[in-house]
């Protein structure tokens, strides 16, 4: 009987320590797996995008000098032609630029102003180019 008991305590002690042995083995995989997702999202956080356009000051400054001389131009060939060269820079100036410049609301009223001589002008331009607005 006293085999027995001994027997059963010895093999609960194992099987206790077997647990232990495991759960720690468990607690530092999760330690170090937490670890590592946290080192992934900072370092895809900081990642920049890599193809990712920014606006420049110069293209604000040439949107703005665009639009005064659409606003003054009697010529329609003119005004084409620099509607024409507005188009690509519209097409990027979007919230990547307020994500940088938030405080930059002037652009926010030069984009809107620009997109409403676009279409005041548009009766101008082919059906491609009016789809494009």
């Amino acid at each position: 009987m006293k085999k027995i008991i001994n027997h059963l305590l010895k093999t609960l002690f194992d099987l206790f320590i077997a647990i232990l042995g495991i759960s720690l083995l468990v607690f530092i995989l999760l330690k170090i797996s937490k670890e590592y997702s946290v080192e992934r999202k900072k370092a895809h956080k900081n990642q920049k995008p890599k193809n990712e356009k920014r606006i420049t000051e110069e293209e604000i400054a040439l949107m703005r000098s665009l639009l005064l001389e659409i606003r003054h131009d009697p010529n329609v060939q003119n005004v084409q032609e620099k509607i024409k060269e507005l188009w690509p820079i519209l097409d990027f100036a979007d919230q990547r630029f307020l994500k940088t410049h938030p405080k930059e609301v002037n652009f926010v009223t030069l984009k809107q102003t620009a997109r409403q001589i676009l279409i005041d002008y548009s009766p101008l331009f082919g059906k491609d180019e009016q789809e494009h607005l």
